[in-house]
């Protein structure tokens, strides 16, 4: 019975990480918001490997656009929005305009094949325990403020 459980949850790790994956290559490399900007806005550049992270200031700033700040390896950057839609062009570089998202339970359950989780493996939720820890907010964060 233990060894059942198991199989079930190590099955639906893998299909949800499947749906992220499948989810992340459907994400173009310009964001369509940018492809008709005009003069100069703000986007956010992250390479499209791992290897190629560490070369990415380098090659926004060779762009002539200016980092305004580094989030761990995603870069806000400021610039001309010719330069932006040439970085994306390299491939070396996605690149995307800052959005708000608002989550709906309605798109985010069948997203992550929550269903599946529940009818067919069984996954109710009984049982579990979850802790919240909330270290509160930065009301100065760049992100929040109006």
């Amino acid at each position: 019975m233990k060894k059942t459980k198991i199989l079930k949850v190590s099955l639906f790790c893998v299909l949800l990480l499947a749906n992220f994956i499948l989810a992340a290559k459907t994400i173009p490399a310009l964001d369509p918001q940018l492809e008709n900007a005009q003069n100069y806005t703000i986007a956010f550049a992250a390479a499209t490997n791992a290897s190629q992270a560490s070369q990415l200031r380098a090659a926004v700033e060779a762009s002539g656009l200016k980092v305004i700040q580094d989030y761990n390896g995603i870069l806000k950057v400021e610039g001309n929005a010719q330069a932006l839609r040439a970085m994306a062009a390299t491939g070396k570089a996605t690149v995307s305009a800052p959005r708000s998202y608002k989550p709906f339970l309605n798109e985010s359950i069948p997203l992550i094949n929550a269903s599946y989780a529940w009818n067919t493996l069984g996954f109710k939720g009984n049982g579990v325990r979850i802790a919240i820890l909330d270290t509160g907010i930065n009301s100065t964060h760049p992100m929040l403020v109006v």
